[in-house]
């Protein structure tokens, strides 16, 4: 018998669900159409919003979904946030990184 999913179970999912299709997105444009600056801002956008979709989570207490395969809790959206705003604002400092290297303006090696 299928289960039945109800918004609650879609709301633990989104963030996720974020994710997997900023990542598919940022793939696909890469095999068909190589644009590091669009790439990196659909990167931006998937990190956005799972954490736009985490929110709720932090007020509606401990919660499972998807017949128990998926639980949150205040604290761990609030970890969830805490990584996204982290790989959100590493992703944000290395965009001048890379404008520098689509225009040229790089070395041979990353590190320098």
């Amino acid at each position: 018998m299928p289960a039945q999913l109800s918004p609650a179970d879609w709301m633990l999912a989104a963030p996720l669900l974020w994710l997997a299709a900023a990542a598919v997105a940022v793939l696909l444009l890469d095999a068909f159409r190589p644009a590091r600056h669009l790439e990196a801002l659909l990167a931006l956008a998937g990190l956005a919003g799972a954490a736009w979709s985490t929110l709720p989570l932090l007020a509606t207490g401990s919660t499972a979904g998807f017949e128990g395969m998926l639980r949150a809790t205040p604290a761990l959206a609030a970890l969830a946030l805490l990584c996204l705003g982290a790989a959100f604002l590493a992703g944000a400092i290395s965009w001048q990184r890379l404008a520098g290297y689509e225009e040229g303006r790089h070395s041979t090696a990353f590190w320098t």
